[in-house]
């Protein structure tokens, strides 16, 4: 789990039947915080952007590989995407997939505060 500042835990795996997948909406499935990294070079510029969310195994493996394959084949046609960029993020998505992502920044602490919020019971 991430420790952010207050001392709040963020769960970065989810047991089965914590909620639905945020890609495919089933439950009953183990679920984990996954983050997705794709390099579009675009020879003298580079975009990034990412796919996160809190997914099932399928869900998890088909995003990879959608990042992967963008990443093969639009990552290197910008010459910092090309050297940095792209190889970064290659190996991050591949860590991710197997064990989770290593850091969390604000927005994936927010997205998770919200999808555990919205199964707290509410005092109305």
């Amino acid at each position: 789990m991430g420790q952010p500042k207050g001392g709040v835990a963020f769960p970065r795996r989810f047991a089965a039947g914590s909620g639905p997948c945020t890609c495919c909406g089933r439950t009953g499935r183990a679920l984990r915080y996954c983050r997705f990294r794709k390099v579009t070079g675009l020879l003298l510029v580079t975009r990034t952007s990412d796919t996160l969310g809190i997914l099932c195994r399928d869900c998890a493996i088909q995003c990879f590989v959608d990042s992967t394959v963008h990443n093969l084949i639009f990552g290197w046609w910008a010459g910092r995407a090309f050297l940095f960029l792209n190889p970064a993020a290659i190996i991050s998505n591949t860590y991710v997939l197997l064990k989770g992502p290593a850091w969390l920044g604000e927005d994936d602490k927010d997205l998770i505060s919200r999808y555990v919020a919205s199964f707290e019971p509410r005092n109305e």
